[in-house]
């Protein structure tokens, strides 16, 4: 039988770390877009700190990826120390249909970090009558 007190340690040792462990997501300013349209999406990792850059080389299957830039904040308020990394990415989608853009990972100093998978809707581009 285990000790209350040695049940206790075990619990304030892993509290920490389940309270501040890596947060990576993942969002598009719009789910809907035609073929050839751009939309922006944004990768924000908190509460840890980067070992490199997100893996996007599985996303030009279905869109066009340029990297729209970076950007950090570390903050801290009444001692509470917070920091997060944001990357913009536009993407420009080659094909109709339902597109799932997958989860995306990053190695951060806390171990991978996953983000959660992201579907689109695309369209097939619309024609602008002649002038």
């Amino acid at each position: 039988m285990v000790r209350p007190g040695v049940f206790i340690l075990i619990i304030c040792l892993i509290w920490p770390t389940i309270l501040f462990a890596a947060e990576f997501t993942a969002s598009v300013n719009r789910n809907q877009v035609a073929v050839g349209e751009r939309l922006s999406l944004m990768l924000e990792l908190s509460s840890a700190s980067a070992d490199g850059q997100p893996e996007v080389a599985a996303l030009n299957t279905y869109v066009d990826v340029t990297p729209g830039g970076q950007s950090s904040k570390t903050s801290i308020i009444n001692g509470n120390f917070s920091s997060s990394t944001r990357w913009q990415y536009i993407l420009i989608p080659r094909k109709a249909g339902t597109i799932t853009i997958p989860a995306i990972s990053i190695q951060t100093s806390d171990g991978a970090a996953k983000s959660q998978p992201i579907e689109l809707a695309v369209s097939k581009a619309s024609s602008l009558p002649d002038a």
